[in-house]
C-alpha cells in the first residue's frame, strides 16, 4: 500500500513574475521597519522613564523643602533654611534677614566654619536671585540690604577673614551683575523713565 504525505489540500504557489532580488528587498525592508519600530519603542520607553524620574525627583525635592521649612519655622536652624530654599521661600528669606540684622553672624556661630560659609553662600545666592527676579517686591530692599552687608562686612567669622570676598566671588560666578542689570531694567520699564534718567535720579 502506497502512502502519500502531501495531503489533499496542497497549495499551489505561483512564483511567476517574482524574482529572488525583489523578495530579498521586501524582507530587508520589513526587517528595517521592524528595527525602526523597536528603536522608536525603546526611545519612547526611555523618555517615559526620564519624565518619571524627573517628576519623582521634583516631588521628593518639594517634600524635602517643605520638611526643612517646617523645621526652620520651629528651630530657626540655618541648615534647614538652606534646605528649604526654592520656589516660595521669600517669606523665610525675609525672616532670616531680620535675624541676621538683629544678631549678625551669631546666626551661624554654632555651625562649623566651612559649613557656615556654604550656608551663607547659598543664602546670599538665593537673596540675589529672589531680589533680582522681583525687584519691585516690598521685600527686595530688605534682601538687597542684607546682601550688601554680607558682601562688604570686614569682621565676620574669625576663621573666615575673607568671608565677604568669598561670598562676592560666589555671586560673581553666578552672573551677579547680569541679574542686577536685568532687575534694574525691569524697574526702569515699570517706572516709565529712561535708564539714563533713572540713573541720574538715583
Amino acid at each position: 500500500m502506497a502512502y502519500s504525505f502531501e495531503g489533499h489540500n496542497r497549495r499551489n504557489i505561483d512564483l511567476a513574475g517574482s524574482s529572488r532580488s525583489s523578495t530579498s528587498t521586501a524582507v530587508l525592508g520589513s526587517a528595517r521597519e521592524a528595527r525602526l519600530a523597536r528603536e522608536e519603542q525603546r526611545r519612547k520607553e526611555r523618555a517615559a522613564t526620564q519624565v518619571q524620574k524627573v517628576w519623582r525627583g521634583r516631588k521628593q525635592a518639594q517634600a524635602w523643602r517643605e520638611y526643612c521649612a517646617s523645621v526652620w519655622e520651629q528651630t530657626g536652624s540655618v541648615a534647614n533654611l538652606v534646605g528649604s530654599l526654592g520656589p516660595g521661600d521669600e517669606e523665610r528669606l525675609v525672616q532670616w534677614c531680620g535675624q541676621f540684622q538683629r544678631s549678625g553672624f551669631a546666626v551661624v556661630k554654632d555651625i562649623p566654619p566651612e559649613r557656615a560659609l556654604h550656608y551663607l553662600q547659598a543664602i546670599s545666592f538665593r537673596l540675589m536671585s529672589v531680589a533680582c527676579a522681583q525687584p519691585l517686591s516690598p521685600n527686595a530692599s530688605t534682601m538687597l540690604f542684607t546682601l550688601v552687608t554680607l558682601t562688604t562686612v570686614t569682621k565676620a567669622i574669625s576663621s573666615f577673614p575673607d568671608l565677604a570676598r568669598t561670598i562676592l566671588r560666589h555671586l560673581l560666578e553666578r552672573d551677579f551683575y547680569a541679574r542686577l542689570a536685568s532687575a534694574y531694567q525691569r524697574i526702569v520699564r515699570n517706572s516709565g523713565t529712561s535708564a539714563s534718567l533713572a540713573l541720574a535720579d538715583g
